[in-house]
């Protein structure tokens, strides 16, 4: 809802935002990491599968990517992870150059304290789910071992770090959806 107000020949103008309150808290895990880089996070709502593979190539081949793992998070719906560390600038870049949605790139950016997340725990009843792995290239970046110990261990994978930068803290949020 939109309303205007000419007062004193100013325009005064206001917009409503109505929506349901959200009451259901999840918990994820967020991409900064302790020396202030981060790792590349992607989350991608109401895409196609196909769609995101060809994506997440193009990625790897325009900014030199390693390995992304791919999460089915709800019905048409993905997380992508690189453990790759880039700074602030290039992940960016990287957001800037995907299709997820635009409110995944800015609301961080503007609203938050430049820290991206990912959801872990079930939404409506359905978990995040390991669905495959995107082969990437070699990388000389150093990679997040904190993020591929936690992927490790919660979905039982076998991630081995070419590059590790053996930090030891993460950081996990809890959120309402």
């Amino acid at each position: 809802m939109r309303f205007n107000l000419n007062l004193l020949g100013y325009e005064f103008a206001l917009n409503v935002d109505c929506r349901e309150k959200r009451t259901e808290y999840v918990a994820g895990y967020t991409n900064r990491c302790k020396d202030g880089k981060y790792c590349i996070f992607l989350d991608y709502d109401n895409s196609k599968l196909e769609w995101i593979r060809a994506e997440l190539r193009h990625l790897q081949h325009a900014f030199l990517l390693s390995d992304f793992y791919v999460f089915q998070s709800s019905k048409d719906s993905y997380h992508a992870v690189c453990f790759d560390k880039v700074t602030l600038q290039k992940y960016i870049q990287i957001l800037k150059n995907s299709s997820v949605d635009v409110n995944y790139i800015y609301v961080p950016l503007h609203y938050g304290k430049k820290i991206w997340s990912l959801r872990l725990t079930d939404k409506n009843n359905l978990p995040v789910k390991h669905i495959g792995l995107m082969k990437g290239g070699l990388t000389e970046r150093e990679q997040s071992s904190p993020h591929a110990k936690l992927i490790n261990t919660l979905f039982k994978l076998n991630i081995k770090l070419k590059n590790p930068d053996n930090l030891k803290d993460l950081i996990i949020c809890r959120y309402r959806i």
